[in-house]
């Protein structure tokens, strides 16, 4: 099935293991292949190849597993310290160089060249320094290249998950000397997966070529597809995929340049006939998804293809020329899900991402891609369509939040179109309501926030939908609210009180924190991960970006300062204000510490604001957040309280 589907690689990881050193080896010299001769020969009989991936080194400390054989275990070397940006769940745990050297020596040459690509071990920035990677990575690779010179070797490995420094870590190790004993880098891009991304997936690959050069980049892991809310929520991720997040990674990663793609787990290409809504394990009666009937047209239409160019219609908009078997064909979606864009497609042959053939003419462009092909054009016509191929939008977004304070709502109106737009604007459902719609005019290329009188109502039990009234026709469009909390000049926390005041030209925020433990300098740890007072600031609050509406560091305008008392150099930050141009006083005693902090500021309507007090203790760290914020505030800008709304 895998192999009618398209399937020609597999990796070694997240279920097969075949490299797993306990099955191997179970008794110290004594190897057994049984199992991989019968794996590896069956995948080579369907046209598959497997990338092995050698040297699991760690453990995790809430749930041990058992990877390595019993006689290794009293021979393990544990690192005792994890070393900063690695996760503290981690622990490692490293055999002494010759056993590592013998095991990986004996496996490359009992798989002799039914191997072609090696992978040395999987995420390395999460628990283990650069020099320690480096100190096994190096011999690995020079038995590799010894006893199967006709492999590829991949390495670095660094991931985006789990707050990994990804571009961090391949530039420590390319400063090593990691490229010379590889033939590619390889990456999981989990904090780059979408071209919407907050890092969107191509500029991260530019930015590792910057690193590594011309070294090949391989993709070899991304079980989670697209950016779902809820990092922490396994199920959720997996269950909620689409055809189209399939699509969309495999073009881009084609449409970029890498080797390979490896872009999911297998769990999300089947679904249960007994469970039909659940992809996660106890699967019993496999019947294959939309993303496998996907991933069989990606392979019948872009397998072997090269990008020979990359278009943007527009900021939502993407479009990747291939050239297959000496024929043009591209791909084009809309990314980021704005509604009423449209193409007059009619000058080319048109086909749905399952490879269904589609009408062509005027379509909206969504997050399905369209594949197109030249039909009766030649290259040159087929690529001058394309390049000049013009958008429409019908009418003007809305971001996807909108902040209701007392009986006022304010959502933000986008108009990505060169002429101006009007009409007017209202809500309903979610148990409020429009006392009244309102007019608006919104200029070509411009956003607008529009302050809606709203009441409460009896729940209907209905999402909140904006209502939007433009050139004769009435759009909807889904409208999540999020309550927020009028801040006044004094404000309490579990830990602290103080008081945040908008005077002319500046803010002033005084607090007092009670911290009795003192957690030393910040050194070489972040400043939230050492005794600090974090302020969230928010000129803006009202004016919402359309994308990344909740995430702090996507506003121009705002910006985050760090008070960090045992420090020499007590104010830090980022964002629009330069801590250099504040004025700060901190004063501590047996209590704890009290800062007075002035922030020249222009003058704003109303300010968001929201404090994270870091209190360290050791490895942990003690955070306490002022008001309902449902995680890292910096994520979550649009639950920050208000603090004043100045009369126009």
């Amino acid at each position: 099935m895998l192999a009618s589907m398209g399937c020609r690689l597999i990796r070694d990881w997240g279920g097969m293991y075949l490299t797993e050193w306990r099955n191997l080896e179970p008794a110290e010299g004594q190897f057994d292949f049984s199992d991989f001769d019968r794996c590896v020969d069956m995948m080579r009989r369907n046209g598959m190849e497997i990338l092995s991936v050698f040297g699991r080194m760690y453990e995790n400390r809430e749930q041990p597993a058992k990877f390595r054989p019993d006689w290794l275990q009293p021979k393990l070397i544990t690192i005792e310290k994890n070393p900063p940006g690695t996760n503290p769940k981690f622990t490692v745990k490293v055999p002494p160089m010759p056993i590592w050297r013998r095991y990986v020596e004996a496996f490359v040459k009992h798989a002799g060249k039914r191997i072609s690509m090696y992978e040395i071990m999987n995420e390395p920035n999460l628990n283990m320094s650069q020099e320690l990677y480096m100190e096994y990575m190096v011999p690995a690779a020079e038995v590799i290249r010894k006893a199967a010179p006709h492999a590829t070797i991949l390495g670095i490995c660094a991931t985006g998950d789990m707050n990994g420094r990804l571009g961090e870590y391949v530039r420590a190790c390319t400063e090593l000397g990691a490229l010379k004993h590889l033939d590619g880098v390889s990456f999981h891009p989990y904090d780059a997966r979408e071209l919407n991304s907050i890092t969107p997936a191509d500029v991260q690959i530019a930015d590792l070529r910057k690193i590594v050069g011309n070294k090949p980049l391989y993709n070899t892991e991304l079980y989670f597809l697209y950016d779902w809310p809820d990092v922490d929520d396994k199920y959720g991720q997996y269950m909620h995929a689409k055809a189209y997040h399939a699509a969309w990674r495999f073009l881009i990663d084609l449409g970029e340049g890498l080797k390979t793609g490896i872009s999911i787990n297998e769990r999300s290409l089947w679904r249960d006939g007994l469970h039909p809504v659940y992809r996660m394990n106890y699967l019993t009666d496999l019947i294959p998804t939309d993303i496998f009937v996907a991933y069989n047209a990606l392979a019948r239409h872009f397998e072997g293809a090269e990008c020979i160019r990359k278009l943007r219609p527009s900021q939502d908009v993407i479009c990747y020329v291939y050239r297959k078997d000496n024929q043009p064909i591209a791909a084009i979606w809309n990314y980021t899900g704005k509604q009423g864009v449209r193409a007059d497609l009619s000058a080319f042959q048109v086909m749905d991402l399952f490879g269904n053939p589609e009408s062509a003419g005027d379509r909206q462009i969504t997050e399905s891609p369209f594949y197109l092909k030249p039909g009766q054009l030649s290259e040159t016509e087929f690529l001058s369509r394309l390049e000049s191929l013009a958008l429409r939008v019908d009418h003007p977004s809305a971001s996807r939040i909108g902040r209701l304070v007392g009986d006022r709502l304010y959502v933000t109106l986008h108009n990505t179109a060169e002429k101006m737009q009007a009409g007017e604007l209202g809500v309903s459902g979610g148990g409020i309501t429009a006392v009244r719609m309102v007019r608006f005019t919104l200029p070509g290329k411009s956003s607008l926030t529009i302050e809606i009188p709203v009441k409460r109502i009896k729940s209907d039990n209905k999402n909140t939908e904006l209502m939007l009234f433009t050139n004769g026709t009435t759009f909807r469009m889904p409208l999540e609210v999020i309550v927020n909390q009028t801040l006044g000049k004094e404000f309490r926390m579990e830990n602290a009180n103080g008081t945040v005041e908008l005077l002319k030209g500046k803010i002033l925020v005084e607090m007092s924190v009670r911290d009795t433990t003192d957690a030393g300098p910040t050194a070489r740890r972040p400043p939230w991960k050492t005794d600090s007072v974090e302020l969230f600031f928010d000129p803006a609050p009202f004016l919402i970006p359309e994308n990344h509406s909740q995430f702090h560091p996507a506003k121009p305008e705002a910006f985050r300062l760090f008070v960090t008392p045992r420090d020499r150099q007590k104010l830090s930050g980022m964002g629009a204000v330069d801590p250099a141009t504040c004025k700060l006083e901190v004063t501590q005693d047996e209590a704890g510490y009290s800062f007075r902090l002035e922030i020249p500021v222009k003058k704003c309507r109303a300010l968001g604001f929201c404090v994270k007090i870091n209190d360290a203790q050791g490895e942990s760290v003690r955070e306490t957040v002022l008001g309902d914020i449902p995680g890292p505030p910096h994520r979550y800008c649009c639950n920050f309280g208000i603090v004043k709304i100045q009369a126009d």
